[in-house]
């Protein structure tokens, strides 16, 4: 028990993991393993190249701005993206533990329920406008999505798990989840393409890439 607590308090000091502040989309431990009594909290920069996190920037006109990984645990880690380009940027924000580990997160399978409350914790202050919600897929897996418009900027909010073994109707395991967005300049909605290549756009790397 002192140990999840040690692993929660730190999520929830990480700056890479703002968004799991919201208590309906952090997913729980399911412990199958011992636990490291002793955490790996120090966050590095590192080079697109050594990211697990993937977006195939090029397709949407964007370079990589800055790529950071904090590890959690020995098993579990989080990384950070941002990418950017001419009139558009995107963030991502994947969780990951170790596929040997042992251990799977436990998710709400009703992800697409979750975005609206979510949104907001990235664009704190701007007046949000919600459009439609769907669901794709890619490389990873199924993927949720949100439209919505800043006053600025015309956007998309997605979450995928790359689990889908249902443990109840409303829960999966999995061992990766990753949530973010899209901004385009403008306020008409993003087209649906727009909105695929953004999503294909999205692997990890060594098995699940884009």
């Amino acid at each position: 028990m002192q140990c999840w607590q040690n692993i929660k308090e730190a999520i929830l000091n990480s700056l890479l993991l703002r968004f799991a502040a919201l208590a309906a989309a952090i997913p729980m431990f399911v412990m199958t393993a011992a636990c490291s009594s002793k955490l790996m909290l120090e966050t590095t920069d590192i080079e697109p190249t050594e990211s697990t996190l993937m977006l195939a920037h090029d397709r949407l006109g964007l370079q990589p701005d800055r790529l950071r990984r904090r590890d959690l645990n020995v098993d579990t880690f989080a990384e950070s993206g941002t990418w950017s380009g001419r009139g558009a940027h995107a963030r991502l924000i994947l969780r990951q533990l170790n596929p040997l580990s042992g251990r799977y997160f436990v998710f709400n399978a009703r992800t697409g329920e979750l975005l609206r409350d979510t949104v907001p914790r990235y664009f704190e202050g701007l007046d949000l406008k919600f459009g439609a919600t769907g669901r794709s897929k890619n490389a990873i897996n199924d993927i949720d999505y949100l439209l919505y418009t800043t006053p600025f900027h015309s956007c998309v909010f997605v979450r995928q798990f790359d689990g889908n073994q249902e443990v109840s109707s409303e829960h999966i395991l999995g061992q990766a989840w990753v949530e973010g967005y899209y901004c385009k300049l403008g306020t008409a909605p993003l087209p649906v393409a727009q909105v695929e290549v953004f999503i294909s756009a999205i692997g990890l790397r060594g098995f699940r890439e884009p």
